[in-house]
C-alpha cells in the first residue's frame, strides 16, 4: 500500500496545531506531521523541512508570538524558494490582507484565512485535496495510462518546449483522468511568461460565489507553473455570463476547452 502525502504543520501554538491535524487528517487521506518546538533559526528550519521530503507544507504567518522563532511565515516560504524547495505552500494568517503579506504572496500557493477556515474548513479542504491529489497524481491513477501521457508530455516538449495547444490537449487528458470530478478544464492564455493557467470545473466543488486559485510549482515532468481555479459548474455559468469575475489578468478570450473526449483522443 502507498504511503499517504505528508503535510508538515509549522505552527507556533501547540493546541492550535492538534486542533488543524485532527482536522486535516480527518478530512483527507494524508499524514499531518507538527514541527514543533520551532527552532529558533530559519536555516535549521529549512533542514529539518527539507529533511522530511513532505508534499505539502502548512506554515501560520505570525510564528514569533508563541515562540523563539526569529521568523515569521513568509519568511520560511521564502528560504524555501531561495533552496530551491519547489514544496506546495499554505500560509495560514488572521490578517489575509495585511499589505505586508500581499506584497510577498507570490511565495506561497495558497492563503488560508484562519477565521473563515474556523467557519467552514471544509470549503478549503476540498480545495486543498485537489491541489494534493494533482501533486501525487501518480499513486491515484494506472501506471499503464499516467505513462503514456506523461511519454506524450515529453514528446511533444522535446519538439519545441513551449506551452502549445497539443502540450496542453495532454495536460488536460491527464487531469482528467487522475481526477473523475472534472468535466470540463479551460485552458486561458497567460501574460506571464511560462504559467499556465486553468480553471477547472468540478461536479465534486462546493461554490463559494469568489474564484480561488491555487498554483503547482514546476515538476521534472512539466517545467512550467501551473495556476488553476476550481469551480463549481454554477460558478462556471456565473463567469461566462460575466455575474463573476475572474482574477485580475484572466480572461476568456481565445480559450480552448478541453472535455473527457480529450482523453479517449490522446490516449488512442
Amino acid at each position: 500500500m502507498n504511503e499517504k502525502p505528508l503535510v508538515i504543520l509549522i505552527e507556533d501554538d501547540e493546541d492550535d496545531a492538534k486542533n488543524y491535524k485532527d482536522i486535516i487528517e480527518q478530512a483527507l487521506e494524508v499524514t499531518v506531521e507538527i514541527l514543533h518546538p520551532l527552532p529558533r533559526s530559519i536555516q535549521d528550519l529549512v533542514v529539518q523541512v527539507g529533511s522530511a521530503s513532505p508534499s505539502a507544507i502548512i506554515i501560520d504567518e505570525r510564528l514569533p508570538v508563541r515562540s523563539d522563532a526569529e521568523y515569521n511565515g513568509i519568511d520560511v516560504a521564502d528560504h524555501l524558494r531561495n533552496n530551491d524547495m519547489n514544496i506546495p505552500i499554505v500560509i495560514l494568517t488572521n490578517y489575509p490582507n495585511d499589505q505586508a503579506l500581499l506584497n510577498r504572496e507570490f511565495l506561497a500557493d495558497m492563503i488560508w484565512d484562519k477565521m473563515k477556515f474556523d467557519e467552514d474548513e471544509r470549503i478549503y479542504l476540498e480545495r486543498f485535496a485537489r491541489w494534493i491529489g494533482g501533486l501525487m497524481v501518480k499513486r491515484k491513477t494506472e501506471e499503464k495510462i499516467l505513462t503514456l501521457l506523461e511519454s506524450r508530455i515529453k514528446d511533444e516538449l522535446s519538439k519545441s518546449g513551449d506551452i502549445s495547444e497539443n502540450l496542453m490537449r495532454i495536460v488536460a487528458a491527464l487531469h482528467l483522468y487522475s481526477e473523475p470530478g472534472l468535466e470540463l478544464i479551460v485552458w486561458l492564455k497567460s501574460d506571464v511568461e511560462d504559467e499556465i493557467r486553468l480553471i477547472e470545473i468540478n461536479t465534486a466543488t462546493t461554490p463559494t460565489g469568489s474564484i480561488e486559485v491555487f498554483s503547482i510549482p514546476p515538476s521534472d515532468l512539466l517545467p512550467f507553473r501551473m495556476k488553476i481555479a476550481d469551480v463549481a459548474p454554477s460558478e462556471w455559468r456565473s463567469i461566462q455570463s460575466g455575474e463573476v469575475g475572474l482574477p485580475s489578468g484572466w480572461t476568456l478570450e481565445d480559450s480552448n476547452e478541453f472535455d473527457i473526449e480529450v482523453l479517449n483522443e490522446v490516449t488512442k
